[in-house]
């Protein structure tokens, strides 16, 4: 790992203001199992903002919760008033908008309807309670404004009082995040404070923490470099190592250290984690609350929360951690911030041109081979239009011919490849969780999806309901993600030799067959080869036999190898 990556990328958010955009005020209310906290910052850019308070309540809303996750009525009561009095301050610094966000407690709630009730009688706000997968990637904005994740795959980790979200990246790329029922709270209360005088209950935490784990966190794709850590317990770890190193010195008994300033980047290994949690386990929760770097509030679960730390880095494998002073707070005003400058001047006013500025933006992050993706999406629009005009000329309906379709099939064509972004092995898969997990303006969630999904097979395997691709996306899409895989993945094998020979393409449908025809500059020979192997997927799809014809030449390509072994695929057949 280079110095250039171990430093952070900047050393605040706190810029001044460069004059070319009035400054905005914006606040975010964070409402998580252990605090209510609030940020207002004065920002006149996408990316930059000065901070003018950070606000922190501990109201433990999490602490008590019923067998079934349901909040105790006098904990809402007192975070809703907590919120009213946040609201208010961020109000007082003229913040528009104010965010209010909650986490894991209110979201696992079933009494949740409830606070949001009292939140909105006090406030005349309403809290918007944010998936496990969007706090992911609001701590890993954070992260990645704060470090150079150019170079790193990089485990950025939040954890909070009831869940803990992992975020999985490849060049500052997500490729997955997943959110844990596991949070220091909610470890603490199954378990108590983990102390020595408790071997038992540590033990058992420990392997919940484990197991819980196991159950959800898949081999990682690529060696994670480095894990990046965000939330109350990574920061507390990173003081009480600070500060017990410079206890260790005379100058330094006398007066706190300065913990603040030297937190974010701190670094630890996995042996000083392990270290911190047995030297910690050797007190009381009292005496912990004289510990350097610990704030009272935290000493009954901070031993929980490094229990969660430890199983992490040694369920991924991680030997170095990172420690980051900001987190999903941070990634709301970033994202506020965004909403109200945009991403860019320039940015196109057509909602089309703006989500396909968006594709290609994602497709650059990721190195794409820009050119041969856009030839590539060309052809498959052309066939896409010509098979559809054909189908609906025979009568024949057609499910997956919508304009939102075309829209699908265009950005899957552009996007196919970005798993080379992570290694060429596999690479369809690993599109697919880069596409999955990557926010295109434009596109909902649904559509992201599906979009991934496309790609996912444009080579290698068909469709299998037992894959993750399909079976997230709704039982009637499935005939649509056949077709449209299909014409993508046999458009593809046409530019087989990346050089666009293939200028343009013609279809005939004449049941039981399929003529496509090419126009080529080159002897496109290689890339009707790539076709004739990639047509299977179509074939099932439309139910009809594909044959391919070079327009220059006199008769029919003959250099195609012969029939693919049959695959155990049921295709739902897009032409009926």
């Amino acid at each position: 790992m280079g110095e250039a990556d171990k430093r952070p990328k900047a050393p605040d958010h706190n810029g001044a203001d460069d004059g070319q955009a009035v400054a905005r005020r914006v606040a975010a209310i964070d409402i998580g199992s252990n605090s209510v906290r609030l940020i207002v910052a004065q920002g006149s850019s996408p990316s930059a903002y000065r901070l003018l308070t950070d606000e922190k309540e501990n109201v433990r809303l999490a602490r008590g919760v019923a067998a079934d996750r349901s909040l105790s009525r006098e904990r809402m009561l007192q975070a809703a008033d907590v919120v009213q009095q946040l609201v208010k301050i961020a109000e007082g610094y003229g913040a528009d908008p104010i965010e209010l966000v909650a986490t894991a407690a209110v979201r696992d709630a079933p009494n949740r309807g409830m606070f949001i009730d009292m939140v909105r009688e006090r406030t005349g706000r309403t809290v918007r309670i944010i998936s496990g997968a969007e706090e992911g990637r609001f701590a890993h904005e954070s992260v990645a404004h704060a470090f150079d994740l150019a170079h790193l795959n990089a485990a950025v980790v939040d954890i909070g009082g009831g869940s803990t979200e992992i975020v999985l990246s490849t060049g500052g790329v997500i490729e997955h995040i997943e959110s844990v029922p596991l949070g220091a709270v909610r470890l603490a209360d199954r378990f108590g404070p983990a102390d020595l005088a408790d071997s038992a209950g540590y033990e058992s935490m420990t392997t919940a923490a484990r197991d819980a784990l196991r159950k959800v966190l898949r081999k990682p794709r690529a060696t994670q470099h480095v894990m990046i850590g965000t939330g109350g317990t990574f920061t507390t770890l990173a003081g009480i190592s600070i500060a017990r190193a410079a206890i260790a010195t005379p100058k330094a008994r006398r007066a706190e250290p300065p913990i603040a300033r030297s937190i974010r980047g701190y670094e630890l290994t996995r042996a000083d984690v392990r270290h911190t949690i047995d030297w910690l386990r050797a007190m009381t929760a009292d005496e912990r609350k004289h510990v350097r770097g610990l704030s009272a509030d935290r000493a009954e679960i901070i031993v929980p929360g490094l229990v969660i730390v430890e199983e992490v880095m040694r369920s991924l494998n991680v030997n170095v951690l990172r420690v980051h002073d900001r987190g999903v707070r941070d990634g709301l005003i970033l994202d506020a911030l965004k909403q109200l400058f945009g991403p860019s001047p320039l940015a196109p006013e057509d909602p089309t041109e703006e989500r396909r500025a968006s594709v290609i933006e994602f497709g650059r992050r990721c190195n794409f081979e820009q050119a041969h993706s856009e030839h590539v999406a060309r052809l498959a629009l052309s066939v896409f239009d010509q098979v559809k005009a054909q189908l609906e000329a025979l009568d024949k309906p057609v499910p997956w011919g919508t304009p939102r379709h075309r829209m699908l099939l265009e950005a899957a064509a552009l996007l196919r490849d970005v798993g080379y972004f992570v290694t060429y092995k596999g690479h369809h898969k690993h599109s697919y969780f880069l596409i999955a997990n990557s926010d295109l303006e434009g596109f909902d969630e649904s559509d992201t999806r599906f979009i991934a999904a496309i790609a996912r097979y444009h080579r290698k395997g068909l469709p299998k309901r037992k894959h993750e691709a399909v079976a997230a996306l709704p039982r009637k899409e499935h005939r649509a993600l056949w077709a449209l895989g299909g014409i993508l993945r046999m458009t593809d094998g046409l530019d087989r030799t990346q050089s666009q020979a293939v200028t343009d393409v013609s279809v005939e449908l004449a049941p039981p067959h399929c003529i496509v025809r090419v126009q080529a500059a080159t002897d496109p020979r290689a890339d009707l080869w790539g076709a004739h192997r990639k047509r299977d997927m179509f074939e099932r799809a439309f139910d009809l036999t594909v044959r391919f014809e070079w327009d220059n030449a006199k008769t029919p390509d003959r250099a195609t190898p012969a029939e693919p072994k049959a695959q155990t695929s049921t295709a739902p057949t897009a032409a009926h």
